[in-house]
């Protein structure tokens, strides 16, 4: 679930909006991990638009794909490190305008 506040930033035509987990669930429980975050950024000089991606506070496994539960919904993923974004940048818009959010499995 993401977190109540939601923080948005315009810097030098880049513009971020940041979500935080208000709560994690660890499996196994008892491991350790970093942050965890959901964005949407805009970046006109590189012409991304909405782009949807998630810092999950560990590094997914080489190689790995993700999926993104919007509700309903589910959305594809790639990951590389500790990220995942959206395989489909035509879903982007979609994802990030629905009212909640599960971090991706």
């Amino acid at each position: 679930m993401v977190a109540a506040l939601l923080l948005v930033l315009a810097i030098v035509e880049v513009c971020v909006a940041l979500a935080k987990p208000k709560t994690t669930k660890m499996e196994p429980p008892g491991r350790t991990r970093g942050a965890s975050y959901l964005f949407v950024s805009t970046r006109p000089a590189e012409k991304v638009k909405n782009e949807v991606s998630v810092i999950i506070g560990y590094p997914f496994k080489s190689s790995s794909d993700a999926t993104a539960e919007i509700g309903t919904t589910k959305f594809a993923m790639y990951t590389q490190n500790d990220g995942a974004w959206i395989k489909n940048v035509a879903e982007e818009a979609r994802a990030w305008s629905m009212p909640c959010a599960r971090a991706p499995t």
